[in-house]
């Protein structure tokens, strides 16, 4: 354990301030990315999913209601 930490903190040293303050902002941001980006963007997916089937659902509806429609005009005597 000591040998790794011992590792680490050889390459932050290598890094510098400046290194280090970036490599943080990097990790900070693949943290924000995993815990509400991605999940954000899961929801959203699932909403446009259920839109688009909404839209399929009312197409398919119209169009049986207009073929109902045709078929009572044409059912009915001249």
């Amino acid at each position: 354990m000591a040998a790794s930490f011992d590792t680490l903190r050889f390459h932050l040293g290598r890094l510098g301030w400046a290194g280090v303050a970036g490599a943080v902002l990097i990790v900070g941001s693949m943290a924000y990315d995993a815990g509400v980006v991605r999940p954000r963007e899961a929801a959203l997916e699932d909403q446009l999913n259920r839109n688009a089937q909404a839209r399929r659902t009312a197409e398919a509806l119209r169009a049986q209601a207009a073929s109902q429609a045709d078929a009572g005009v044409a059912a009915r005597p001249p």
